[in-house]
């Protein structure tokens, strides 16, 4: 049993190895869909938010449940779509930038391990 409490909670929350954290997403110019900025339950499906107007980019089936999230960035906002993993990561910290910047990260240190880059050679 490790003794990190962020990985601990991970396996307990029900983290899906290999699994998507979050999506890009398509909006129509005017979508039936209000984002509820306080909400981070996975209470709608791509399908439900497809007929509502959002597009979840990628390959997860109708039925996988999904959140929208306002990602505020300097001067526009994105919105991704977000999955069990991202609700997962929540459960350890309850913010959603939070759990987009671990997000980041964890995919930046996966493209630095698959470039067989050296950590000699990656700094400045």
């Amino acid at each position: 049993m490790t003794s990190w409490p962020a990985l601990q909670l991970l396996r307990g929350a029900c983290w899906e190895a290999g699994g998507p954290v979050l999506a890009e997403t398509k909006l129509d110019p005017s979508p039936k869909f209000q984002i509820d900025t306080r909400n981070l339950e996975l209470n709608e499906t791509v399908d439900s938010l497809n007929a509502q107007g959002v597009e979840i980019l990628g390959d997860q089936t109708g039925t996988t449940p999904v959140v929208l999230v306002s990602a505020e960035q300097t001067g526009w906002t994105c919105v991704p779509g977000c999955f069990k993993n991202f609700y997962v990561i929540t459960r350890y910290n309850r913010s959603a930038r939070y759990a987009m910047a671990v997000h980041d990260l964890a995919a930046a240190i996966v493209q630095r391990v698959n470039s067989g880059q050296t950590l000699e050679a990656a700094r400045p």
